[in-house]
């Protein structure tokens, strides 16, 4: 039973992955517009650290009875750029798509940590081999 879980889960992850992907190449013909690029997806990672490490800051002052503006600034700062993210979504495609682009991307942003993690130290332990270009990953990503 336990190795049937197991395949079943995979299975859903890789047909999750495969629709992901689909929709993906889909915007892509329709739009011309690649809503799930890495680059995206680690734009949504960086302005989820910038709100969350505001947070803390502000936490922090607020503790110690300081300046919380600072704290103040930077989440702002993390949250008018996840804004602009979804603001470009909107502009490029249309309402439904918007929707489910912008939905997607966060859930990947949560999602890719780990593999991205993974991958670098990879790529640190392989460093004596040939280094992974912009152009070798474009190839396996087609």
């Amino acid at each position: 039973m336990l190795i049937l879980t197991l395949l079943s889960a995979l299975a859903l992850v890789f047909a999750v992955l495969a629709m992901t992907l689909g929709f993906g190449m889909h915007c892509q013909t329709k739009f011309g517009f690649k809503p799930l690029s890495p680059a995206t997806i680690c734009l949504w990672q960086f302005y989820a650290v910038l709100f969350y490490a505001g947070q803390a800051w502000m936490a922090r002052a607020a503790q110690a009875h300081g300046d919380i503006l600072n704290g103040l600034l930077v989440a702002g700062a993390g949250l008018f750029g996840a804004c602009w993210l979804v603001v470009n979504n909107y502009r490029r495609t249309n309402l439904p798509y918007a929707g489910i682009i912008t939905v997607l991307q966060i859930a990947l942003a949560v999602i890719h940590v780990p593999p991205l993690s993974l991958a670098l130290l990879i790529g640190d332990h392989n460093a004596n081999r040939a280094p992974i270009t912009a152009q070798k990953v474009r190839i396996v990503l087609r």
